[in-house]
Parts: C-alpha cells; sequence; structure tokens
C-alpha cells in the first residue's frame, strides 16, 4: 500500500442532507481535507475500509466517489499532510479540555457522570489521533485530575464520617 488513501468525490445538490452527512462521516473517522472535496487518511486496512464504505454511500445517493492509494510527490510534504492530521486532533482535544475545564466539581454524582462521558470522547479521538496531537496528554490529564477530585471528596466524606461516629 502506499502512503495515503485520497478520497475525491463529487456530490449532487440533492439531497442536501447528504453534504452533512459526508462531512460528518469524514470527522467521525479522522480524514482530513486536503482539498475541498479530497480526503486524506493514512493506508490501513480500516481506513480503506471506512473510504470504501463512504464511497458506496456516496454514489449510492447519485454522487460520484473514487478511491485513490497515493503517495506524495510534489506539494505538500507527509510532514504537512500529518501536521493537518495533529491539528484537527488538537481541535477536538481542546474542546474536551474545555469541557472538563467548565464541569461543576461540587455535585460528585454528577461529575462521575461526566468523566465516564469525557473519558468516551477521549477514546473516540484516540481512535482517529494517528500522529500523536500534542494535545492529547493535556486531556487525558484533565480527565485524571477530575477523577482525582472525586477521589479526595469521597475520602474527605469518609473521613467526616467517620468522625461522627
Amino acid at each position: 500500500m502506499g502512503d495515503w488513501l485520497l478520497l475525491i468525490h463529487q456530490l449532487p445538490p440533492t439531497p442536501n442532507y447528504l453534504r452533512v452527512k459526508v462531512a460528518r462521516r469524514m470527522q467521525r473517522i479522522g480524514a482530513v481535507a486536503i482539498k475541498n472535496t479530497v480526503y486524506a487518511l493514512p493506508a490501513t486496512e480500516s481506513a480503506l475500509e471506512d473510504f470504501q464504505w463512504t464511497v458506496r454511500e456516496i454514489r449510492a445517493n447519485g454522487g460520484e466517489a473514487n478511491l485513490f492509494e497515493a503517495r506524495v510527490i510534489e506539494g505538500l510534504s507527509d510532514g504537512e499532510i500529518q501536521q493537518l492530521f495533529k491539528s484537527a486532533r488538537d481541535e477536538d482535544y481542546d474542546a474536551i479540555a474545555s469541557e472538563a475545564r467548565s464541569l461543576d466539581r461540587e455535585d460528585r454524582q454528577r461529575l462521575a457522570a461526566e468523566i465516564v462521558r469525557l473519558r468516551k470522547r477521549i477514546v473516540d479521538v484516540q481512535s482517529i489521533d494517528f500522529f500523536g496531537a500534542p494535545k492529547g496528554q493535556l486531556a487525558v490529564s484533565l480527565d485524571e485530575e477530575l477523577a482525582r477530585t472525586i477521589e479526595e471528596q469521597a475520602h474527605t466524606t469518609t473521613e467526616i464520617e467517620r468522625s461522627e461516629r
């Protein structure tokens, strides 16, 4: 296989939802836009399956789609393409970190539920973080800090209960 898989598509003007659906799918599988309708993923078996599924869906809805194996010869370098992936995942991690910072740390039960949700989001982003985006560790650290907050609150509550006996 080459270094990259490229999906190039042209969508029909209708149905309108198809553009949104394809854009969301590209985001969910971690593809980055090289150009308006040209998406890239590292050449892996799972990426190939994701793109093949998308090609079938686009064609089934009246669009055109082609899938290519590619190697950079001229233009963007491999490093620049990798940076596109890192930047996209950094945005995802930033959103998670921002949400983690905004959580109410006083309501232990709700905080515990939010931590579970944030951890799922972190795992989802990590699954498409092909090149180790720098801000991934920040999101994980904030999640761990929230978990420690719950543990400290639980420990404090237990100590208070013991002293009241």
